[in-house]
């Protein structure tokens, strides 16, 4: 089942990519999706800001920080009194996977890294696999889809 939740991810992910939104808007669209996340505050807007390294290129890539607000929207704490350990940890595993998967965490490095590709193709592949990444992450963390979904 893991196998198949990654693919969804990540055709999905890729899927809104080429629809235009940007790689924050695509995972975190993706995420809702797949995980019918509809009862948790998952909203693409969240990521608007996020898309091209935050604007600049100069932050981390878009699809990282998507996958980390879908983590928070998961598994995050529900007010200060909870505890966001479990949302925490999966955040930090979530970026050194990501990182161990793509070879970089901003947007710069991993756009110069994959330059033989136009940066169409090349964002969407990015994001599709950084979404494929997070199915990984939240399930190993004991996050998975309904299986009716």
């Amino acid at each position: 089942m893991q196998q198949n939740t990654k693919h969804q991810m990540e055709e999905r992910a890729v899927e809104y990519f080429r629809r235009g939104y940007n790689c924050a808007e695509s995972v975190i669209r993706a995420t809702s999706d797949v995980y019918d996340a509809d009862d948790v505050f998952l909203d693409a807007r969240l990521g608007s800001g996020f898309g091209g390294g935050m604007g600049d290129g100069q932050g981390p890539c878009g699809a990282l920080s998507g996958g980390v607000l879908a983590i928070g929207a998961l598994m995050g704490r529900a007010n200060r009194h909870g505890s966001d350990k479990a949302a925490r940890r999966a955040a930090r595993d979530y970026a050194r996977r990501f990182e161990a998967e793509l070879g970089h965490r901003t947007c710069k490095d991993l756009l110069r890294r994959h330059r033989s590709q136009v940066l169409f193709r090349k964002c969407g592949w990015i994001t599709g696999r950084a979404a494929a990444v997070l199915a990984g992450v939240l399930a190993d963390h004991g996050v998975y889809p309904d299986p009716l979904h």
